[in-house]
């Protein structure tokens, strides 16, 4: 399909990359990211925690060991392994964070990037959309990439490789400092020289249009009209220069039931009370257990690092009786959580607007306005069907949910043609109407 022509704004540029990407690439963008996000936190953590326990039991012991032996103790407790157990965390830290393009099979296949004063619009194997600039937190430009990130575990890498030249470079450097909240320049004034490949996968293609012309006027030179070499390569100037929203204009998926959900007043709210019951309070119990058998086996473990058991047992008893306080706290917790969702939710469902959803063997489209994105089927891990609505959550932990109310489908043939479209596309399908 030819992408619909969309007018461009020659006062905005817009910049377009086909990325087939290497593995180091995806690696060193992770790492970069993560550096920056998350590894001076863990690092802080490991050493203030190492020193902790090594300078305390030393402390505390000390009138066990002779008085040089304690302070090499000391010193050593201090500076020596602290900064040790760092090093082994950031070799671990690091060695993780490398294997970030096998981890992710997106990267294993061609992607296009265009950078407009709207956003990053990104088509890819198992999906497409259009990012706005919001969406991410920072930005890095290392001697041979750009990174967009919203997490550590969601980023973007733009080799320069992909761009046309310096020029178009300094403009996609510009666009992405200009838009973003947080742009950071790493690994110094590190000066590298990049082989621009634009030019030649365009070429590329402008061949290959030519031959396809070529083929197609020795085929039937009389009863089809070809294109001309001209017309063709205008084309692809056109496509390669302005690089047109086609996501905004029209959707990549040709088939499927498309539905268009109008929210009435409750169903949001339905849907969120559902999510609440069977996701948030679960997760919130696990957080409780989760710390209620950390904390004392921690606690123990440092008591018997620094030479006070039998202090630390007899705390832990002195504590027992308060345990009874956790399951009221819980449940203030869990209800303070849920008046609160309630009353974003209200809000959120005063203003929605109504949303356009696309169902098809290949994913789900979904337009909001004039957004439209596309996701396969793997994105998504659960659904739940209650009496009125099908709730499909996205993602490994479902911490984002689509709401599709049954009354929006025209007739039962394609209320059928949903729920079995989701019972083969969902790894986990269940019916929660009883």
């Amino acid at each position: 399909m030819t992408p619909p022509a969309v007018p461009a704004d020659s006062s905005e540029p817009t910049i377009f990359l086909w990325v087939t990407y290497k593995p180091e690439e995806v690696n060193e963008g992770y790492w970069a990211v993560y550096r920056q996000l998350s590894l001076p936190r863990a690092l802080v953590t490991i050493f203030c925690t190492a020193f902790a326990l090594g300078v305390g039991g030393v402390v505390t012991n000390a009138g066990n060991f002779e008085p040089i032996n304690a302070v090499i103790l000391v010193v050593l407790a201090a500076f020596v392994f602290p900064p040790l157990f760092c090093l082994y965390a950031y070799l671990i830290l690091r060695g993780r964070m490398m294997g970030s393009y096998e981890n992710r099979p997106n990267f294993h296949f061609p992607m296009m990037y265009t950078l407009s004063a709207q956003g990053c619009q990104i088509q890819y194997a198992s999906g497409a959309g259009l990012l706005d600039w919001r969406h991410f937190n920072l930005a890095l430009e290392s001697p041979t990439a750009f990174c967009l990130a919203s997490s550590v575990e969601d980023v973007f890498v733009l080799p320069k490789r992909c761009l046309g030249g310096p020029d178009e470079l300094d403009r996609a450097r510009n666009l992405i400092k200009s838009n973003v909240r947080v742009y950071r320049v790493v690994s110094g004034n590190r000066k590298v020289d990049i082989a621009f490949e634009k030019a030649e996968i365009q070429a590329v293609v402008e061949q290959s249009i030519e031959e396809i012309v070529r083929l197609a006027e020795a085929v039937d030179e009389h009863k089809i009209a070809a294109p001309s070499e001209a017309a063709a390569a205008a084309e692809v100037t056109e496509i390669w220069t302005e690089a047109p929203d086609v996501l905004q204009s029209a959707s990549p998926l040709k088939s499927g039931l498309a539905v268009e959900v109008a929210y009435k007043t409750g169903e949001i709210l339905s849907a969120e009370k559902v999510y609440f019951f069977r996701k948030r309070l679960i997760a919130l119990a696990m957080i409780y257990i989760t710390y209620l058998i950390w904390m004392p086996l921690s606690f123990m473990a440092i008591g018997y690092i620094w030479g006070m058991a039998d202090f630390c047992r007899a705390v832990l008893n002195e504590l027992r009786p308060l345990l009874v306080y956790t399951i009221p706290l819980f449940f203030v917790h869990a209800a303070i959580l849920y008046f609160v969702i309630r009353r974003r939710t209200q809000l959120s469902e005063k203003y929605a607007t109504p949303i356009v959803f696309q169902f098809t063997e290949e994913g789900c489209g979904v337009r909001s306005g004039e957004r439209y994105a596309v996701l396969a089927w793997w994105h998504f891990r659960e659904c739940w069907e209650t009496e009125e609505q099908f709730l499909v959550l996205v993602g490994h932990r479902g911490h984002a949910m689509y709401v599709i109310p049954k009354r929006v489908f025209p007739d039962q043939a394609g209320l059928r043609y949903m729920k079995q479209l989701l019972q083969r596309k969902v790894i986990k399908y269940k019916d929660v109407s009883g």
